[in-house]
């Protein structure tokens, strides 16, 4: 089981407290087996000095097939933006489609959302 250990970190805990704890996170295989100060070795270890770790993001309301239009359409009222969203998107292909949808989900993962609707 592979094993990640993240050092030094302001952990940015979900407990009834919301503490942040200055220290440690030890994941093994797909959960998190130990958090404070870790004297254990990990398989891959992230010093993570001066930085946040934070459970991951939930996005519930995506529209990743739209991705291609962040920055075209914006400072307008609804409904001018809802008149060039259809004339945009009266062409695309389901290849056009489908590689706008890889590019939102890519851009939510890169930003740190781990789960989205």
């Amino acid at each position: 089981m592979k094993t990640i250990l993240i050092r030094n970190g302001l952990i940015i805990t979900q407990d009834d407290g919301r503490r942040i704890l200055d220290g440690d996170l030890l994941i093994e295989g797909n959960r998190i087996a130990k958090i404070g100060k870790v004297k254990d070795s990990a398989d891959i270890e992230i010093d993570a000095s001066g930085q946040a770790v934070l459970p991951g993001f939930i996005n519930t309301h995506a529209h990743v097939a739209m991705a291609h239009l962040k920055g075209l359409l914006d400072d307008i009222s609804l409904e001018t933006f809802l008149e060039k969203t259809f004339v945009l998107d009266s062409g695309r292909t389901t290849n056009g489609i489908y590689n706008s949808a890889m590019l939102g989900m890519a851009e939510m993962v890169d930003s740190g959302i781990t789960s989205f609707h």
